[in-house]
């Protein structure tokens, strides 16, 4: 494959860089508790730095102190030292880095404020409209931030007017209901953005360079480009764009708003979420950039929003959809997702479940990763090799089997892997069947390549017993036997047209599963199975015991939940809602309704997804016997969960355990 274009130089304003990939401004959650630079999140860029990301943009950094802090700030002299810090360790490096300058504005936690006080679905609480002197003060809170940035020794700044931060309610027609200065139309919702950058001009100097994020698409009646109410024409994205370009910006990073908190329009209709999962296609946000580039821009457009493989990255690029790609969650899972590219190695592939969002963003426990266990610890957490390696028994190869065993064998460990079945990859396989899952196929592919070029011993088609262990003679055994499926207990349950979810999809194309399905069970795994078999072409009905207004809450992060929700009523899934099941029959069940009332449903094949149990039955039967070694247990067989705790358990498990200690 072929990355000319995506590692050809690009100048942005007066810096030049060395290749096209951006690392998105992601907020990590690793600054101090007052907002401080921590050497943790230095680790954290500079690794990005090594694994040759052409330009670094740090996370949201405040210019307003925040009675709640979030995320790293920069509304104080007291900030530079640290972000000189982070300057000079990412310059030694070689690497240029933007410093991000943003407010939260009326999407505080506490007091917030906003251009007018709208009461919003991005806003958790009805915000103070600014007054003429706040706005006065918080132009100058930029201005004053970017000049502490280059004090600090960064490159420029990024201009955040996306998500609808501050400096983005001021651009929309939907949080910006003023009527003077600073509002009322478009060159007065624009003014705010304009003092901005001529003050970080007039202070900063022309070399110095602005960059602007913004939305080009909100989720919001009468927002930026909103596509579903009359208002504001189609292409407002377009003139904030040419607007910001005549003010001296270097470039143009096209982002949009979503909110898991929009209660208005719903947000399973969105088109352009903010961050798109793995239930909707890949590159997500590409053709608002693209919008943007085709309109004339004259200085470098950034597209972002869910880009994952470096052949569409470099398409994007050759095809002159973008300048540069920003990739926020890809270099979250491998922070040297440039230089693998570049080299046509095995990139840790982003899955895009969103699980470090939901870790930093939602939960504020700082950065974690579904398949980089060492995110956000890259100079604290390692697997070195050992001086005392041993023989590792791993039985299981599914993601918490594969992960153990690669890291053992890293480690130095012999390693032997048994797997019952005829092919590696546990439950990766069955999440990997929904065209919708095309991440988990990558994830799949990953493992596969990363277990031959590690030439692990990985023996098929062998359901190990005691008999097997002892001819083995393993030091330690890792058990990572995963789970089954759990039947519930009515007549006809064992018949002939009645399948788990796991089965019907792995089986799917070898059965006559005829035309009428249904799916017992509305948790993640039942919603998957329903709008699989819905996009086969079938008619498809999914059974909850929940009441219906909770058929939909599960956990799960927000946007991943809106759009699975989105997929399956798009596909026509039927939702039968407060209702269990009483029995089976030919090719009917029987179903009983809350009050008891009982009602005959026709189909041609039930698909049970009714939970899961660990599978633990030969942990408990080397506990039973007399096999000299040490036991550990990683992923489903330990308790059912997903995937980032199979991965994540099993790496860490591995280095904790697996150390010099005998």
């Amino acid at each position: 494959m072929t990355t000319s274009h995506l590692f050809s130089p690009i100048h942005v304003g007066s810096i030049e860089v060395k290749n096209r990939v951006v690392l998105a401004p992601v907020d990590v959650g690793l600054h101090g508790p007052n907002g401080e630079v921590t050497e943790r999140y230095i680790d954290f860029l500079l690794d990005r730095a090594h694994g040759e990301t052409g330009l670094l943009i740090t996370e949201f950094t405040s210019v307003w102190p925040e009675k709640r802090v979030i995320t790293t700030s920069v509304w104080d002299d007291r900030f530079i030292p640290g972000l000189s810090r982070m300057a000079d360790a990412v310059h030694e490096v070689g690497t240029p880095i933007f410093l991000q300058i943003a407010a939260l504005g009326g999407k505080s936690y506490v007091e917030p404020f906003a251009p007018s006080a709208v009461d919003s679905e991005l806003y958790e609480q009805v915000p103070r409209e600014m007054s003429v002197e706040d706005i006065e003060r918080l132009v100058e809170c930029f201005v004053l931030g970017a000049q502490r940035a280059q004090k600090a020794g960064f490159d420029g700044v990024e201009y955040h007017c996306a998500h609808s931060y501050l400096a983005g309610q001021f651009i929309s027609p939907h949080t910006n209901r003023r009527d003077d200065a600073y509002g009322g139309d478009f060159e007065r919702r624009m003014k705010f953005g304009a003092d901005v950058v001529r003050g970080i001009r007039q202070l900063c100097g022309d070399d110095f360079p602005i960059g602007l994020k913004f939305s080009a698409h909100e989720h919001l009646h009468g927002g930026v480009n909103d596509r579903y109410d009359e208002g504001e024409p189609d292409n407002l994205h377009l003139r904030v764009a040419e607007f910001m370009e005549a003010q001296g910006v270097a470039y143009l990073h096209v982002a949009t708003t979503s909110s898991t908190l929009m209660r208005v329009k719903g947000f399973v209709e969105c088109t352009h979420p903010s961050v798109p999962p793995m239930y909707v296609k890949p590159n997500t946000l590409v053709d608002l950039a693209s919008e943007v580039k085709a309109n004339g821009a004259r200085i470098p457009v950034i597209a972002t929003g869910g880009i994952t493989d470096p052949k569409d990255a470099e398409q994007i690029i050759a095809q002159g959809q973008a300048d540069m790609v920003a990739l926020g969650r890809p270099l979250i899972a491998d922070g040297h997702w440039a230089r693998k590219a570049r080299l046509g190695e095995n990139i840790v592939p982003c899955i895009r479940c969103n699980f470090c969002h939901s870790f930093v963003v939602m939960d504020r426990g700082g950065i974690q990763c579904t398949t980089n266990p060492v995110v956000g610890r890259e100079q604290t957490v390692s697997f070195e090799r050992t001086s005392a390696p041993r023989k590792v028994v791993v039985i299981g190869a599914g993601p918490a089997g594969l992960e153990a065993a690669l890291r053992a064998r890293q480690m130095g460990h012999e390693v032997v892997v048994f797997e019952r079945r005829d092919v590696i990859g546990g439950e990766m396989i069955s999440a990997s069947i929904p065209s919708f899952k095309w991440d988990i196929k990558r994830l799949l592919t990953y493992y596969r390549i990363e277990a031959e070029k590690a030439a692990l011993d990985i023996r098929l088609g062998v359901d190990v017993s005691l008999s097997v262990l002892e001819a083995e003679r393993p030091d330690t055994v890792i058990l990572a036997t995963g789970s089954e499926a759990v039947l519930p207990e009515v007549p006809g349950i064992d018949g002939d047209r009645v399948l788990t979810a796991i089965d019907a999809l792995v089986d799917w194309n070898d059965l006559d599963i005829g035309e009428r399905v249904m799916v017992l069970g509305a948790g993640l795994v039942g919603y998957e199975m329903a709008w699989h078999a819905a996009e086969q072409g079938r008619q498809v009905t999914m059974v909850s015991r929940r009441a219906d207004e909770d058929v939909a809450n599960l956990e799960e992060h927000g946007t991943n939940l809106a759009l699975l929700i989105k997929g399956t009523r798009d596909a026509g899934v039927r939702v039968v809602a407060d209702r269990q099941l009483k029995r089976v029959d030919d090719k009917t069940v029987t179903l009983v309704d809350g009050d008891g009332a009982p009602e005959i449903h026709e189909m041609d094949h039930l698909i049970v997804s009714h939970g899961y149990t660990p599978r633990q039955e030969l942990a408990r039967h080397i506990e039973e016997s007399n096999l000299e070694c040490d036991v550990l247990m990683a992923g489903d067989c330990v308790e059912v969960r997903n995937f980032f705790d199979a991965i994540n358990e099993a790496a860490h498990l591995v280095r904790t355990q697996l150390n010099e200690v005998q």
